[in-house]
């Protein structure tokens, strides 16, 4: 009893691991099971897909968060983690413990990242491995570029003209227009020698426009509406109808 007693209590194997015969203390292992036969039965990354695609449009540098959102990140930015991560099929399934990433040349159009997931293969018995999630990085243009490209990206078009030797008016304008931002809602702002012409998606934005300018200036606006349309664009848009609004002061 006394020889018992003089032994550590580490030492004293309380069982024994049903496969593979190892000692281990039943308290830190419910299953009876060590950890090497519980990772050789069960792989925990099973149904974790590691390679995903990235979207990224080339003009704006943004990243494709969703359906139709961009977002712009920085490198190796947590808001380019999130985006990652939400593209890892499968990651449901288990816990993310931890996530980092793994430098690749930044030509390579690839981002890597390290996670570490855990599972619960048995009541009381957690598995926990690094699993590496490489990304291909693809172009896509997003929607706001694509629209700035398109034909009919804009319905209503605002040309302002001063027809006179001095600038005077027409720099007043400048300033005007920049200090209430009333620019903002202008797709496209092309200048000329005796104006600018300012572009609307919607035209109702037009209007608005053409009401500031008429507020800031004497100006005359002249109105018109131009029938454009095409075979293969009529075949899938119909007839589009672009107003232009001509203000001369």
């Amino acid at each position: 009893m006394a020889d018992t007693m003089d032994i550590p209590r580490e030492e004293v194997l309380l069982g024994r691991c049903c496969e593979c015969g190892i000692g281990l203390d039943p308290r830190t292992h419910p299953t009876m099971t060590c950890v090497n036969c519980l990772q050789a039965r069960a792989d925990i990354a099973e149904g974790v897909c590691p390679n995903g695609q990235l979207f990224k449009c080339r003009r704006c540098q943004r990243y494709c968060g969703g359906a139709t959102t961009y977002v712009a990140c920085e490198p190796e930015s947590r808001e380019l983690m999130a985006i990652c991560l939400k593209r890892v099929r499968g990651l449901k399934r288990v816990r993310v413990a931890d996530a980092a990433w793994i430098w690749t040349e930044p030509h390579s159009m690839r981002l890597k990242v390290r996670l570490t997931i855990q599972k619960e293969v048995a009541p009381g018995a957690i598995l926990q491995k690094p699993l590496d999630c490489e990304f291909v990085v693809r172009n896509q243009q997003c929607t706001d570029c694509r629209q700035q490209f398109e034909n009919f990206a804009w319905t209503a078009a605002v040309q302002v003209r001063q027809r006179v030797s001095h600038k005077r008016t027409f720099f007043y304008l400048e300033q005007a227009i920049l200090k209430k931002n009333a620019q903002a809602a202008a797709v496209k702002i092309e200048q000329f020698r005796d104006g600018l012409d300012f572009f609307f998606r919607q035209r109702n934005d037009a209007v608005r426009f053409v009401q500031f300018l008429k507020d800031c200036v004497p100006c005359r606006v002249k109105e018109t509406k131009k029938l454009v349309s095409a075979g293969a664009i009529s075949a899938s848009r119909g007839s589009a109808v672009p107003s232009r609004h001509r203000c001369d002061s």
